[in-house]
């Protein structure tokens, strides 16, 4: 098979689009704006460069979940599974969740997560509800290339997860570095 032209692709950093976002998601819904309005509000600055390329990338930093039990750490984040709707509005792709903010509210928050991106028909990759499903790549083909994105989470010595956000054969969680038992030189 011939390919003639390129494929680009842009890839964003962390997106959390709850807490703060939330509340002003919600105070301005509150003065008259539309939630459809909101929801592209998020990726308003980067949407012209995101729909210029062929596939756009992010890290989604948050849980999208109104359950599950908040892990013990210094920082949490979570959104409602509706802000979903903000990643389809600013064009995203594909989702990476191999990071230390996934689990902050659990298996519920990730299982919860996982269906909100599944019913989106968003991609992601780098977590799951087994191991083997954290390992998994996400496939997407583009103007006729077939890509496969994989995540894992590592920090090295300043891992600051607590070790229970590591999916294993039996728990969800995200596809952790700690998982390995190669020796570190």
């Amino acid at each position: 098979l011939m390919r003639t032209g390129t494929v680009t692709y842009r890839v964003g950093g962390d997106v959390t689009v709850g807490h703060h976002y939330q509340t002003y998601f919600d105070e301005q819904v509150g003065k008259g704006r539309t939630r459809e309005e909101m929801f592209a509000y998020g990726f308003k600055e980067v949407k012209a460069v995101a729909d210029s390329a062929d596939l756009f990338l992010v890290n989604l930093e948050c849980p999208f979940t109104e359950g599950g039990e908040r892990l013990p750490k210094n920082f949490n984040f979570r959104a409602g599974p509706e802000f979903v709707h903000t990643l389809l509005a600013g064009g995203v792709d594909v989702v990476s969740l191999a990071n230390n903010h996934l689990m902050d509210y659990g298996a519920q928050g990730l299982v919860d997560t996982l269906m909100t991106l599944e019913q989106a028909k968003i991609p992601y990759f780098g977590a799951g509800r087994t191991l083997a499903e954290a390992r998994r790549p996400a496939l997407i083909t583009v103007g006729g290339v077939r890509f496969a994105f994989l995540g894992y989470f590592f920090l090295g010595d300043r891992n600051i997860g607590p070790p229970q956000g590591d999916a294993t054969q039996t728990r969800p969680g995200v596809a952790g570095i700690s998982i390995f038992s190669w020796p570190m030189a």
